[in-house]
Formats: structure tokens, sequence, C-alpha cells
């Protein structure tokens, strides 16, 4: 039997209609921001490109051990404009997908849950979280 979990995010979301067609918007993001005690990891740039439809950056996760593992993060903005793509360690070892919203009036923040496969199969859901620089 294979275990399913489902993860979902609230807030409010972003009206597609108050983003300009011509923005780029960055977010100082992280992976696991709540396990960040006393900011000991910093945030990174996270750079949506609503003209180009693209999502890039490289971010840090903050394992358990409270240090930063950078994670590449690549992916597309649709019309409605939810995020969707990939990511991967430097190391090519952890890979997974990811799927968001920009969030509060204008995209203050964003919040995308984040699935990764690790090298002997097993999983992990976190939540990257960013806020507008």
């Amino acid at each position: 039997m294979v275990a399913r979990i489902r993860v979902f995010l609230v807030g409010a979301a972003t009206n597609p209609a108050e983003l300009n067609q011509s923005t780029t918007l960055t977010y100082a993001a992280l992976i696991s921001e709540s396990e960040n005690e006393k900011g000991a990891v910093k945030a990174a740039p996270l750079t949506l490109d609503v003209a180009k439809s693209t999502v890039a950056g490289t971010i840090p996760l903050v394992d358990d051990d409270r240090a930063g593992a950078d994670y590449d993060l690549l992916g597309t903005i649709d019309g409605a404009k939810h995020l969707t793509g990939s990511l991967k360690s430097k190391d090519g070892k952890i890979t997974g997908e990811f799927r968001g919203r920009l969030l509060g009036p204008g995209g203050k923040e964003i919040a995308l849950i984040a699935t990764l496969k690790f090298p002997d199969g097993t999983y992990e859901v976190d939540l990257l979280t960013g806020k507008l620089q």
C-alpha cells in the first residue's frame, strides 16, 4: 500500500489583474523558514518574470541542523498566475517539484509547496515562503 499525503496552501491569493504583464518581481525566499532560528540562514532572491512567465532562483533550505543547503528552482507562471516547476539540490542528488501562488495585494508574498525526493526513494514536503523586495 502506498501512502498519499495531500498538502494545500491557505491565504488570500493575489488577483492576477493586479500584476503588470511587464513586471519582474523579486522575493527574499527560504524553504522551511519556520526552522530558521534567529535568522541563521539568509533568504535568497527568487525572481518572477511575469512577461516571460518564468520563475528562477537558488534558494536555501533550512535543514534540521539549521544550516542552509541551496536548491535551484526553475518554473513557469500560467495565465491564472499559478507557479509550478522543478527544483534540485546543488549536487543533483535531491530533486522535486513545486507549486504555489502569490499572496496578498500586488503579490506581496509568495508561498510554494515543494516536494523533495531523496536518493533513497523517500519524500519530504516543505514550504517555500518569501516577501517581495
